[in-house]
């Protein structure tokens, strides 16, 4: 599951974050586009990562773009006015495909929460969807995901 680095120390590596973080607990962000929403999003996951790095917990983020070039500086501008600092990628549409991860061709934000690489649960959300309820469900699950480990 290789995808190019936008943000974070191995910024413009190919890398596969799912063999990286191996069997830790894990939240890995797919989604199509920057909305808003999804700052937020991604602050409340940095806050509960930084709280729990001790126990192993690890999250980065995937855009799924058709032009993953083009999708390159629109990433980098929202990680830097948000703040976020979970690692951010891009990564083609082939990602969203039923033979990679099948995501839901209407989801715009989908969090799937791993632990030794196997899926304990998923979130998804259309576009406009994701609220603060959303987000709060999300911290939730992991918080579970913390729980189980």
């Amino acid at each position: 599951f290789y995808v190019r680095a936008v943000t974070g120390p191995l910024r413009n590596k190919s890398i596969c974050y799912v063999c990286r973080n191996g069997s830790r607990p894990c939240v890995m962000v797919l989604f199509r586009n920057t909305e808003p929403a999804l700052g937020k999003l991604l602050k409340a996951i940095d806050k509960v990562i930084d709280r729990n790095r001790a126990e192993g917990l690890r999250s980065f983020g995937v855009l799924i773009s058709s032009d993953p070039g083009r999708a390159i500086s629109p990433l980098q501008t929202m990680a830097f006015n948000q703040k976020i600092s979970l690692p951010l990628s891009v990564a083609t549409n082939v990602v969203g495909s039923p033979s990679c991860q099948n995501i839901h061709k209407q989801a715009m934000v989908t969090v799937v929460l791993y632990r030794r690489m196997k899926v304990v649960n998923r979130f998804g959300f259309r576009s406009k969807e994701l609220d603060d309820d959303g987000t709060r469900r999300v911290l939730a699950g992991i918080k579970r995901l913390l729980d189980e480990s």
